[in-house]
């Protein structure tokens, strides 16, 4: 077998080093831009991932909200939407989680006869969730009392951006930004 056969079609001779690869000077050039932006990066996104984590459980809770009104609709009972917390905490209400229940006795509470629709799990750590509870919809879908309920949904980390929940005596929820969590 010919030996200049094997041979590559260019050589790492000194002459034609850049050819060879990187040195150490390309490598830590590139591993302090690396760093640089990694610099810049990971605040926003550990920011992104909380206005996510938030996001999540507002839409969460809203679609609670719309599954107990139409359940109350569907079986013409009243039906009941309450924190899971047996004594919850003030201002963290829903902290623990919250479930949908057929209140088909009418008492406004969950007793042991009584139908769980669904439950839902705790939000994320970080974040307090608490207002008005329980929240009851007449088997029309309007609410049981004739007032507006609120809830707040705030990161528990002092970021002072969250959700607040209007729920109109109509069984309508309004959701809007809040700018006052602290």
């Amino acid at each position: 077998m010919n030996p200049d056969a094997l041979s590559l079609p260019w050589s790492c001779t000194p002459a034609a080093r850049p050819a060879c690869g990187f040195g150490l000077i390309e490598l830590l050039v590139t591993m302090a831009l690396v760093a640089l932006v990694a610099a810049f990066v990971l605040p926003s996104l550990a920011t992104f991932a909380a206005r996510q984590r938030l996001a999540a459980v507002s839409a969460e809770f809203s679609a609670a909200l719309a599954l107990a009104r139409s359940e109350a609709v569907r079986t013409g009972l009243p039906v009941l939407l309450l924190p899971l917390a047996a004594a919850p905490a003030a201002g963290n209400e829903y902290g623990q989680g919250w479930q949908v229940v057929v209140d088909a006795d009418g008492s406004g509470t969950a007793g042991p006869a009584e139908t769980v629709v669904r439950r839902f799990a705790a939000p994320p750590a970080p974040l307090r969730f608490g207002g008005d509870a329980p929240v009851s919809f007449a088997p029309s879908g309007f609410l049981g009392r004739s007032v507006t309920l609120t809830m707040r949904l705030c990161p528990g980390n002092g970021a002072t951006q969250g959700s607040a929940f209007a729920i109109q005596p109509t069984g309508l929820a309004d959701v809007s930004r809040i700018g006052d969590c602290r």
